[in-house]
Order: structure tokens, then sequence, then C-alpha cells
């Protein structure tokens, strides 16, 4: 398990991101949103060393 600390200008630019794109992902929180970056990047960085 790993802790993400979110600076607050970070923190604005991940609710402006949510707000201007719908939060078509339907992310409940920003802590949301980040595990399912983070998630999204290791898979991509898994698929490319198979």
């Amino acid at each position: 398990m790993a802790v993400v600390r979110i600076d607050d200008k970070l923190h604005k630019e991940i609710m402006n991101w949510i707000k201007e794109n719908g939060n078509k992902y339907n992310f409940p929180t920003v802590s949301a949103f980040v595990n399912s970056s983070i998630y999204k990047k290791l898979k991509e960085v898994n698929n490319g060393k198979r």
C-alpha cells in the first residue's frame, strides 16, 4: 500500500478536469481518481513489458 500526497495545485487541477469532462467515469473522490489513474498506468507498463 502506498500513500500519495496531493498538493493544493494538483487537487484543483484534478477537480477542474473532473468538472470539465463531466465526471464521465463517475469518480466520487479525488482518491478514486488517483487510484484509477495509477492502476491504468501500471497496466500500460505491464503490457509493454510482456
